[in-house]
């Protein structure tokens, strides 16, 4: 089964980006600020600290390792679905708009690549 869908885009430029592994290939995307910080709420512990100089350096190594660990995904749906909660064709496809833009390809490149 297939769909379609149309989007000028999203609400999503001009958020921060990054370059993430989905697919195991290399793109430059936005990501949700929101999102690393509950990861560093979650893991930014006393005991998690105590590894590093001071809170500040124990923080800047959770944020590289939400980059590392937590933005690789396997197609480019997870992608919308983890990163910013987009479960429907008209969400997903805007995301898509955006991020093909982002990288300077079409989104059939986009999906060819990072979802097919």
């Amino acid at each position: 089964m297939s769909w379609w869908r149309y989007s000028e885009g999203s609400n999503i430029e001009g958020s921060p980006t990054c370059h993430m592994k989905i697919k195991g290939n290399d793109i430059l995307a936005y990501y949700d600020e929101e999102n690393i910080k509950m990861y560093v709420e979650d893991f930014l512990e006393d005991d998690y600290i105590s590894e590093f100089e001071n809170k500040d350096k124990a923080r800047e190594q959770l944020v590289k390792d939400y980059f590392n660990n937590e933005c690789t995904y396997g197609y480019f749906t997870n992608y919308c679905c983890e990163q910013w909660g987009a479960g429907n064709g008209k969400n997903v496809c805007a995301i898509a708009a955006e991020t093909a833009k982002l990288n300077h390809i079409t989104m059939g490149e986009l999906f060819n690549k990072y979802q097919g």
